[in-house]
Formats: structure tokens, C-alpha cells, sequence
């Protein structure tokens, strides 16, 4: 292992007498199969790893998924050799590690000299006797494509470790008390299933590469330069901007023609970030597949955490369900170009994140193995009394809340006023996009000064309340416990010079990205308001 670090692995099998390694002596699988030619659109990462430590040998490969067979796809193939040496980067340092392995650890490596860049996620699994192994899950990519993989690393890392956790560790560890056999045999079953997982991350990655948002978006390609002489356009594009940016830029636009679809994309990604650009997309239609030539996959469904998307609908129904939308990071906007219509999801962040929060915990009990069987079975009865959701059912608008029953609220001045002095402008020569810039500046630098001000808010409450608790060691009667919620939203949105609710769920959105926890803070957490109303009746 030591030689092989310092000799080429090349050299090293030559001098030897070793024939080189080669793709039949390694176990194969297919991001693209069935696949005679390759289009350019169709190749995203050069090559996928599993790989195991073993203590004999070091790291061995279990499984390497290609986009088509090396004697098909030679100018794309990684050598053989190239992945052994990236299984070893991996891999070596975290032998001694095994027990300090929390969950799944992320590694990105750029290595110039094989013309390549990986990112590794490290996890371990149960084995025998209370041993553990390790194993690496690893993305091979073109040298050439760091700067774009860069832009969407952090996209990537959640949908993998999601990808791992839910398709992978976490079915093993359901199924370890039933099924017989070795840790490596498990893990052999399982790939199956998981390989036609990863072939869809792999297609979105794909579609989120070749039909992303451009880094610039130039005005007259959006419906802010046409928006003056239509009042309901403007109405619609005020509803619509406002709730866009109070989920934070998480939107789904949906709709029957494509280009329409398309075009109020592009009118809100103004909105987003250049960084945020690159995790979103376009509307890209199913190709079919022919006996000549294969074309990419179909991407107009949606894919949760993506920024800025769209759908086309089909007999009224979107085409996601709508547990596919709960399980974006934070509440998505939908915005139906047809119907002039913009529904949410959820209005209340808090509830929403406290839910994912919950059912996160739940997920981790599941997939327990310290768990009894008989409390899982217990658990398994009551689920199947209960109503079940219909999760594999398209949805309809009329399932999600429309903006309008809650615009007295969450209307915002804000937008209202920015839509109003754009029309003044002349849509031309870029004045209209940095007129957007600049109010999106202005937001950011209002959010900022929010999140000093609940730090010093948060600061002032903490050394009242050791002031407090200091009062209560002298034998006074404590109070009952308070709501984590410790700032005063009137005096905030006050002092802020914030006119309405409207206004500060859009400065909190942006908040949330610059400090976390932001919503929880200001407007308080479900679960803790409920226990304090449990403690009051209890007080009784």
C-alpha cells in the first residue's frame, strides 16, 4: 500500500509482472442502459464509486456505475487505475476512524493530474459482532467541470446524503434482523434497487447542468417589460414576486405551454442570486427514445430543493404529488400561469420546518435497529388503522392554499412599490435589471440589519433572564417557563420601520439564508408554544 503510493500504479503492475487492472475485473453497472450512442446532454459524471475498507486488502471497489460501456464511451471513461488510486484517497484515512464516523461525511477532492475532480460521501454500516465498516460512496467528474459542480455542490451533497440515507443505509438497517447473510452480501442485494435511484439523481444533475437559468437574465426575455399595460398581469406578477420571495426562492411554475412556462422563470430568476441561478431550470420536454440515436431523459417533474422550476400540466394535475412538495427544505410557492393563480403550500414557516423536523425523528426510529420488533410492530398496527395519504396521486391547485385568502396579511408594500417605479423605466439597455438588483440589494441590507437586531435583542433577553434566574436562587416562586419566542415582533417591525407582516416575511427569508434559526426566533417554535399551553392548564 506504501508502494503504491509512491509509484505510479501503472509502473508499479509493469514492473511486477501484473497485468494492469481493467473494467472485467471490476463490478459494472449502468447510469445509461440500453444506450448505443451518447449525446453530449447525456454524460454528467465520468464514473460513480462503492467502495468498502477492508482490512486485508485496503479499499476495494464494490460497484462502478458508468454512463455506457467503456468500448462505447472510451473518450468520457475513466481508466481503471485512476479509480482504484481515488478509492484510496478516500479510503485510507479513515481506517482508524471508524467509531468517530457521525452520520455521512463529505470530502471533495481536485486532482489535476488524473484530469478529474471527486466528491465522497464517507458513512459506516453495522457488520458482525458490533464491528463497523466503512464505506464510500464517490462522484467522478471532468477536471474540466469543476467550476459548474462547484456553483452546485451543496445541492449535490443533499441530494446524495438523502439518496444514501434513504435507498441505502437506511433499508439495510431495516432489513438486517430479517435477512440472512454477511454485510457484503446485504449490500450486493440492495444495489438493485439502488441503482435505479441513482440513475434518477443522476438525470436530474443532468438536467439541472444543460437547462439551468443563465448567470445573467436579461429583461426583455421576462414579463417585466410588458407588465405596465396589463393590470391584471401586474396584479399577478405582484402576488406572484411577493410570495416568491417569502418562500425564500423555492417556486414551481406550472402550466400547459412551454415558452409561457419558461418565460415566467426567467421573470423570477431576477430574484435569485447568481449561485442561486444554478440550482434551478427550465421546463426540458420527454425525447423519445429511437433505434438510431438515445436523447436525455425527461426533467419537467419536480424535483424538491431546485430553486426556481417548472411543470407542464396535464389534465388539470401537476406532475409531482403532493408529498413530493413537502419535502423541499422550506415551503414552496406555486405559481399557475393558466389560471393567473399563485398558491403556497404552507404560510406558517415554523409549522412547516417544526413537520420536516418530526418527521425526520420519525424517519430515524425507523430505521433503528436498537428499536424492539414488537414496539415496531405495535407501531405497523396503528399505522394500518390510520386514514393513509394517497401519495402516488398527482395534484390539483385546489389542493394547495390560495395567496389571495391570505394577501391582507402577507401583502407587501415592498413589492408593491418596486413594481409601481419599474413601469416608469424604459425597458431597454439593462436599466430594468439593475433597477431589480438594486432592489434585491436593498432587501439583503434590510435583512441584515434585522439579524443584528435580534442578536442584540437575543443578547439583552439572555442577560435578563440570568439576572432572573440569579432572583430565583433567593427562594422566589419561578414563573412558568416562557416561549423561546424572545423577541417582540411589534416593537421589532417598529424600530425596523417594517410597515406590515407582508414585508417581514420577506426580510425573515432572507434572514433565514444569513443567519439559521431566524424564523423560530421572531415568530416562535410550534412545538415549544404547545407545551407552554400544556404547563398553563396544568398550572390549573
Amino acid at each position: 500500500k506504501i508502494i503504491l503510493k509512491k509509484l505510479n500504479l501503472r509502473n508499479y503492475v509493469k514492473m511486477n509482472g501484473i497485468p494492469p487492472p481493467s473494467y472485467a475485473s471490476l463490478s459494472c453497472d449502468y447510469l445509461l442502459p440500453k444506450r448505443n450512442l451518447l449525446g453530449e446532454r447525456d454524460i454528467y459524471f465520468s464514473a460513480i464509486l462503492l467502495t468498502v475498507w477492508d482490512n486485508i486488502h485496503g479499499p476495494k471497489i464494490l460497484t462502478v456505475w458508468l454512463n455506457n460501456s467503456p468500448e462505447i464511451c472510451q473518450e468520457g471513461a475513466v481508466a481503471p487505475e485512476t479509480l482504484i488510486q481515488v478509492a484510496n484517497f478516500t479510503l485510507n484515512d479513515e481506517a482508524g476512524r471508524i467509531d468517530k464516523l457521525d452520520g455521512i461525511e463529505t470530502k471533495f477532492y481536485s486532482l489535476r493530474k488524473y484530469d478529474i475532480i471527486a466528491s465522497a460521501f464517507v458513512f459506516a454500516l453495522d457488520a458482525v459482532k458490533g464491528k463497523k465498516d466503512v464505506f464510500s460512496f464517490i462522484l467522478v467528474l471532468p477536471y474540466s467541470e469543476m467550476t459548474e459542480y462547484l456553483a452546485r455542490l451543496a445541492l449535490c451533497q443533499t441530494k446524495v446524503k438523502q439518496l444514501i440515507e434513504n435507498h441505502f443505509v437506511g433499508e439495510i438497517r431495516k432489513k438486517q434482523d430479517t435477512e440472512k447473510g454477511s454485510l457484503t452480501e446485504r449490500v450486493e442485494r440492495q444495489l438493485d434497487v439502488f441503482s435505479e435511484h441513482l440513475r434518477s439523481f443522476t438525470q436530474t444533475m443532468v438536467s439541472i447542468r444543460y437547462c439551468g437559468l443563465p448567470e445573467k437574465i436579461r429583461a426583455e426575455n421576462t414579463y417585466l417589460c410588458v407588465f405596465e399595460k396589463n393590470p391584471e398581469l401586474k396584479t399577478f406578477l405582484t402576488h406572484a414576486i411577493t410570495s416568491h420571495l417569502q418562500t425564500s426562492g423555492y417556486t414551481l411554475v406550472v402550466g400547459e405551454n412551454k415558452d409561457v412556462v419558461n418565460k415566467m422563470i426567467s421573470t423570477l430568476g431576477l430574484f435569485l442570486s447568481p449561485k442561486e441561478r444554478k440550482m434551478s431550470r427550465y421546463v426540458w420536454e420527454e425525447e423519445k427514445e429511437t433505434e438510431d440515436m438515445v436523447h436525455i431523459i425527461k426533467a419537467s417533474a419536480y424535483e424538491p430543493d431546485l430553486f426556481v422550476q417548472g411543470c407542464i400540466m396535464s389534465g388539470g394535475f401537476m406532475n409531482c404529488t403532493l408529498s413530493q412538495l413537502e419535502q423541499n427544505c422550506l415551503p414552496c410557492t406555486v405559481v399557475h400561469m393558466g389560471l393567473y393563480e399563485v398558491r403556497v403550500v404552507e404560510v406558517r414557516v415554523p409549522l412547516y420546518l417544526r413537520k420536516k423536523e418530526d418527521a425526520k425523528t420519525a424517519r430515524k426510529q425507523e430505521t433503528n435497529p436498537s428499536a424492539s420488533s414488537h414496539v415496531r410492530k405495535k407501531e405497523e398496527a396503528v399505522s394500518e388503522k390510520a386514514p393513509k395519504r394517497l401519495e402516488h396521486i398527482y395534484i390539483s391547485m385546489s389542493q394547495l392554499a390560495p395567496f389571495k385568502e391570505v394577501l391582507r396579511e402577507f401583502s407587501s408594500p415592498l413589492v408593491q412599490g418596486f413594481l409601481t417605479d419599474l413601469a416608469l423605466l424604459p425597458p431597454c439597455n439593462g436599466i430594468r435589471e439593475s433597477f431589480v438588483s438594486n432592489f434585491m440589494r436593498l432587501l439583503k441590507l434590510k435583512a441584515l440589519a434585522l439579524t443584528k437586531y435580534l442578536e442584540e435583542e437575543l443578547k439583552r433577553n439572555e442577560s435578563s433572564e440570568q439576572s432572573m434566574n440569579a432572583i430565583l436562587t433567593l427562594g422566589v416562586k419561578p414563573a412558568l417557563e416562557k416561549d423561546k419566542q424572545m423577541v417582540n415582533q411589534a416593537q421589532l417591525m417598529v424600530e425596523l420601520f417594517i410597515d406590515c407582516v407582508g414585508d417581514l416575511y420577506v426580510l425573515l427569508a432572507f434572514a433565514e439564508k444569513i443567519r439559521p434559526n431566524t424564523y423560530f426566533d421572531v415568530l416562535g417554535d410550534p412545538q415549544k408554544q404547545a407545551e407552554m399551553v400544556l404547563k398553563e392548564f396544568d398550572a390549573f
